[in-house]
């Protein structure tokens, strides 16, 4: 996870400014109503331990179920024994409209 992270990290903060714009960022922008440079100094650090805490939460209230092996994880405590051919499967839930 910290490899992930620290990917994310040096993508949007290493190449700052963009001396020209795509094609596709001059779209976006002619939708959005605005066409310009993004700054993307911007984009914040993301912290692990911030991520780490905010994903225990979600977990925890319900709003993505963990399943290994087909089997769901129901609690944060519950121990789980990976391998090779484990396969471990994220369900967000996303509320519908007017439900």
């Amino acid at each position: 996870m910290q490899q992930e992270l620290n990917s994310y990290n040096q993508k949007y903060h290493q190449n700052r400014l963009s001396p020209v714009l795509s094609f596709d960022e001059i779209e976006q922008g002619k939708i959005d109503g605005k066409v310009g440079l993004t700054n993307k100094s911007t984009y914040p650090i993301v912290d692990l331990q911030k991520e780490i805490e905010k994903a225990k939460k979600a977990f925890q209230l319900g709003y993505y179920y963990v399943f290994v092996d087909n089997k769901q994880v129901n609690d944060l405590e519950d121990e789980v024994v990976l391998n090779d051919n484990t396969i471990v499967s994220f369900l967000r839930l996303t509320p519908l409209a007017g439900g």
